[in-house]
C-alpha cells in the first residue's frame, strides 16, 4: 500500500486492481504480465510493466521531480530512506510469508493460527529495533 499512497502524493493517476492469490495469478493473462505469478506488477501509462516493490518504487522516485516523497539522489537522506525500504521490502513484510502459507493451511486448528501470528508479529518488532533516525 505504500506503492499506492506514493502515487496519491504525487497527484499520478492509477487504477488499483485486486487479484485473487489463489486463483487469477497463475492464469494466461496474468502470467503475460509477470511470468513469475506475483504481486505487483505496475502498468506504466506507456504500457511497459514493471514488477517487484523495490522496482515500483524506484520508477515512482524517479519522477519525483518535486520530491514530495523522496529526497535528492545521493544524499545521506536518500540512501537512509532506500536503506529502510530495502529492510520493509526484505525483512519486515518477508516475515509474514510463513504465517499467510501457514493461515491458508485449512487443518491449522485457531490456536495454532494464533500462535504463529503472534509468533510472526514479535519477530517482525523485534527485527525493527534500532531503526529510528
Amino acid at each position: 500500500m505504500g506503492l499506492v499512497a506514493s502515487l496519491e502524493w504525487l497527484g499520478q493517476p492509477y487504477r488499483l486492481s485486486r487479484v485473487d492469490m489463489l486463483s487469477e495469478m497463475k492464469t494466461p493473462e496474468y502470467l503475460r504480465l509477470n511470468p513469475r505469478g506475483e504481486t505487483p506488477v505496475f502498468i506504466t501509462e506507456d504500457g511497459r510493466v514493471v514488477t517487484e516493490t523495490m522496482a515500483i518504487a524506484h520508477w515512482i522516485e524517479a519522477r519525483d521531480h518535486e520530491r514530495r516523497v523522496s529526497f535528492d539522489p545521493g544524499t545521506a537522506q536518500a540512501d537512509r530512506m532506500h536503506q529502510l525500504i530495502g529492510f520493509i521490502n526484505t525483512g519486515f513484510t518477508g516475515s509474514f510469508m510463513p504465517i499467510g502459507w501457514r493461515l491458508r493451511w485449512k487443518g491449522a486448528i485457531p490456536s495454532t493460527r494464533r500462535r504463529c501470528a503472534s509468533s510472526h508479529a514479535g519477530w517482525s518488532t523485534t527485527g525493527m529495533r534500532g531503526w529510528r533516525s
